[in-house]
C-alpha cells in the first residue's frame, strides 16, 4: 500500500507500547528521491516520529526534552537522512522509475480507499472496528488474503509501521533512563528491547493484514492484483527495503545528539 496508511495504523498500534547537528553535514537530497518519497509516503512516515516520541513521555519529561526531540527528530532532517541513505542504493533513474509507477490513478484510487476507512462513521473507523472483530472470530483466508500480504511484503508496510514504533520506544526508554541520571548503549538497549521488537512485528502484520482487507474491500481483485504488481517491481521494492533497513539506524544516531 502507499505508505499514507501510516498515520492510522500507527493510531492502532497506539495502545500496544507504550535544524541539528547533522543538517549541516546532510547533502541536499534532489528533488528526484524528494518526489519518489512523496509518492511513497516516506515523508509521512517522517512526519509522525516527534508527534509520536511526545505522546508516550511523561508529561516533565516531554516538556525537559521537548526542544531537542523536535530538532533531532524533525521530519525534514529524518527525511533528509533516509534519503542520504537511499542514494547509496538506487540512482536517479531508478528513483524516477518509483515516482512513475507510483503516481497513478490506481494508486490515487487505493489511498482514497484507505483514508475512507480510517474516517468517521461506519463506513470509516467504525466498520473497520466490527470487521477487526469478526476476523478474530474467523481468519480470513483465500486470494484476498494472499494479495495484501504480497503487497505488506513488498511495501514493507507492517516492517515500517513496527520499526517506528520500537524505535520510538527505545527513544522514550533511554530519556527515562536519563532523567534518572542513567545511561545505556545502543547495544544494550537493542538487546533489553529485542523481545518487544519481535512482538510488534507480530502485531502489525496482523493489524496490516485487517487494514488493508477492510480498505479494499470493494476494490475489483484485478485492480488489487496491478496495485501489488506496483509495489512489486524492483525499484519500489528497493526503496523500501532501504527506508526499512535505515531507520533504525537513523534514529540511533539521532538519540546521540539528544541533551
Amino acid at each position: 500500500m502507499r505508505v499514507s496508511g501510516f498515520a492510522s495504523l500507527l493510531a492502532l498500534m497506539a495502545s500496544v507500547v507504550s535544524l541539528n547537528a547533522f543538517s549541516a553535514e546532510q547533502p541536499a537530497a534532489s528533488s528526484t528521491i524528494n518526489r519518489a518519497f512523496e509518492v511513497a509516503g516516506i515523508h509521512l512516515l517522517c512526519e509522525q516520529a516527534a508527534p509520536l516520541l511526545q505522546r508516550g513521555l511523561p508529561e516533565a519529561l516531554s516538556q525537559q526534552y521537548q526542544a531537542s526531540l523536535n530538532q533531532q527528530f524533525a521530519a525534514r532532517e529524518l527525511c533528509a537522512s533516509l534519503a542520504r541513505d537511499v542514494q547509496l542504493t538506487l540512482n536517479e533513474e531508478q528513483l524516477a522509475k518509483v515516482t512513475v509507477l507510483l503516481d497513478n490513478p490506481i494508486a490515487a484510487t487505493m489511498t482514497e480507499q484507505e483514508r475512507l476507512a480510517t474516517g468517521p462513521g461506519p463506513e470509516g473507523s467504525l466498520g473497520l472496528a466490527a470487521y477487526r472483530s469478526k476476523v478474530l472470530e474467523q481468519t480470513p483466508r483465500g486470494p484476498r488474503v494472499d494479495l495484501v500480504e504480497r503487497l505488506d511484503a513488498a511495501a514493507q508496510t507492517s516492517a515500517l509501521t513496527s520499526r517506528l514504533r520500537y524505535e520510538v520506544g527505545k527513544t522514550q526508554a533511554l530519556l527515562n533512563l536519563k532523567a534518572q541520571g542513567a545511561e545505556l548503549s545502543e547495544e544494550e538497549l537493542s538487546r533489553q528491547t529485542a523481545e518487544q521488537g519481535r512482538k510488534l512485528d507480530e502485531i502489525s502484520r496482523e493489524q496490516v493484514k485487517v487494514f488493508l482487507l477492510y480498505a479494499y474491500r470493494r476494490v475489483p481483485s484485478e485492480t488489487l492484483q496491478t496495485y501489488v504488481e506496483l509495489y512489486e517491481q524492483p525499484p519500489v521494492k528497493a526503496l523500501m527495503r532501504t527506508v526499512k533497513d535505515s531507520l533504525s539506524h537513523v534514529f540511533a544516531e539521532r538519540r546521540g545528539q539528544l541533551k
